[in-house]
Order: structure tokens, then sequence, then C-alpha cells
């Protein structure tokens, strides 16, 4: 089962380019393994981001072969990327992978937009060659 919450715990952290900025704490779980995180406040709200998780997962439901949950939307201005959690259905899982994603500037930033045409396909090894070890695997039958 996927859960993902925000603790309630709230801090600035510094940045290299912009003034500090505020982030929320949270917590993802992939059938029972957590996962820790920071969601960038600058752009958009935690219910922002909880409206997208919602949306996601509301998604997973329909067996698509991706989906992505945004953890990060930074500003255009600073950064054309998002930090997400892409999954990909393989058989009767999703595997997720904590990836960065390119956003172009074209691409409306909003919760409802379509943010699963940015994930790019499925691979175990990063563009270095590595083998990627942040990945999770979901049962898809449990969303």
């Amino acid at each position: 089962m996927l859960q993902l919450e925000y603790s309630g715990k709230l801090t600035v952290m510094p940045h290299i380019v912009d003034a500090p900025r505020p982030m929320a704490h949270a917590i993802a779980s992939f059938d029972g393994v957590e996962d820790v995180y920071y969601s960038a406040l600058d752009f958009w709200v935690q219910a922002d981001y909880l409206r997208q998780w919602s949306q996601a997962i509301q998604r997973m439901r329909g067996r698509p072969p991706v989906v992505v949950i945004v953890k990060s939307l930074h500003p255009i201005h600073t950064a054309g990327f998002c930090e997400a959690y892409v999954g990909w259905k393989r058989n009767a899982k999703y595997l997720f992978q904590d990836r960065i994603l390119d956003v172009p500037a074209s691409f409306e930033r909003t919760p409802d937009s379509p943010w699963h045409e940015l994930a790019g396909e499925y691979s175990a090894v990063s563009s270095d060659g590595d083998p990627i070890i942040d990945q999770w695997s979901v049962n898809a039958e449990d969303e």
C-alpha cells in the first residue's frame, strides 16, 4: 500500500540561489518501507501537493502504465525540474523510483497537470550506468 503524509514539521532550508526556502517534512510509505523527504513551499503549498498525490493515487486505480507523485516542485526561475516518485506498472506491482524530472518552461505546473507525461521509460540503471537503489514496489491491487 502507498501512503503519503506530512508530519506537521516545517523548516527553512538554505538555498544556493534563493533566500532560505520554506520546506515541509513529508513521509512516503511503500508497503511499509518509509522514505522521508522535504517539499518546497515557495511555489506550491501543502494543499497543492496533497491534491496532486490524491490524483496520482486515484489514477493508479485505473492501472495506467505510469504515475508520478510530485515530492518537491522548484520555482521555474531557479530550476527547471521537480523531484518525484515515478511508478511504472510491472505485472501486479508498481515499481517506484526517486527521480528528478525535467519540467519544460511550457508545462503548466499545477497539481492537475499531466505529470505522468514527464516520466520517461523505466530503467533499473541511471544514465551513468549505475544501478538505481532508491526503488520501492507497491501491489497495484492494493491501491
